[in-house]
């Protein structure tokens, strides 16, 4: 029996939609046995922290040492955030896709995101944290391999690089992703 017994999936920025690789890891998670947790969050198009925050809290499944916490580009920001909160003690995992840098979304279009990257606490989520896996491409916009490498190293995480691979979405070709999935599933 795997120690992960359930999941919470965040997409980012505009949603993700049917044929997004997050669609495709519900799913396998929901095949797996994994109690399967993926809300599809308010105004996605302008998203709001403290909306989101707000609807996530309706359908945050109970986060503890049992739970994996996955998320794309924004929704990495947003783990950050939950995990700041005092009645999370504990996430099994933590899987950041394509996490992006404050600076580079402040000097963006995207610059009314702003709110979801001030206040991370980086070191609450490597102190909650039981695991926590950084996938990353070689050809990010929104962060360069050396910005996830020091991102990772902060974080103690394990860093997983992919040659040409965009933001990791669907633009990018990402209808499913198994290595995703089967760091998900491989807990020790």
């Amino acid at each position: 029996m795997p120690s992960i017994t359930r999941v919470l999936i965040i997409h980012g920025y505009a949603s993700s939609g049917p044929k997004h690789w997050q669609t495709w890891l519900a799913r396998e998670c929901e095949k797996a046995g994994l109690e399967t947790h993926y809300p599809d969050l308010p105004d996605p198009y302008r998203p709001d922290l403290a909306i989101w925050l707000q609807a996530l809290k309706k359908d945050m499944p109970k986060i503890d040492a049992q739970t994996a916490l996955v998320g794309h580009s924004l929704g990495c920001a947003i783990i950050h955030h939950i995990l700041q909160r005092k009645d999370v003690r504990r996430a099994g995992h933590v899987i950041l896709v394509a996490p992006a840098t404050p600076a580079k979304v402040a000097a963006s279009k995207l610059a009314f995101l702003n709110p979801f990257y001030e206040d991370m606490e980086l070191e609450t989520t490597k102190k909650k944290a039981k695991k926590i896996d950084v996938f990353a491409s070689d050809d990010d916009v929104w962060m360069s391999m050396n910005e996830s490498a020091a991102l990772a190293r902060q974080l103690d995480a394990t860093l997983h690089t992919f040659v040409d691979g965009g933001h990791l979405s669907l633009n990018a070709g990402y209808h499913t992703f198994p290595e995703v999935l089967d760091v998900l599933l491989s807990q020790d």
